[in-house]
């Protein structure tokens, strides 16, 4: 008689990421009004940002509409996970728009 037995190895158990969110304060903004997108759960690194997208454009295709780090600025510093990020003058452009960390 041969008996068999399945073994699975696996490595150590990692903790799920956390899981980053984006939001503005309302749904729908004016051309050329400052609106402000908050996130949390980001990696925190100092190079982390914002970007502003046309709805249906994949981040890394086009470039970004619109950015900054999470540190507000165009110099990345802090590695923030969490905060708020200005667009002063928002967008000229009419649309959906999309914010991705």
């Amino acid at each position: 008689v041969l008996a068999t037995a399945n073994i699975t190895v696996t490595g150590p158990v990692e903790p799920p990421l956390p899981t980053a969110t984006v939001a503005t304060a309302h749904a729908a903004y004016f051309p050329g009004e400052t609106f402000s997108v908050s996130f949390k759960g980001g990696p925190g690194n100092p190079a982390d940002w914002i970007g502003i997208y046309p709805e249906g454009a994949v981040p890394g295709g086009p470039a970004s509409t619109l950015w900054f780090y999470v540190n507000g600025s165009r110099t990345a510093g802090a590695g923030l996970s969490e905060g708020t990020v200005t667009f002063d003058g928002g967008l000229n452009l009419g649309g959906t728009w999309v914010a991705y960390l």
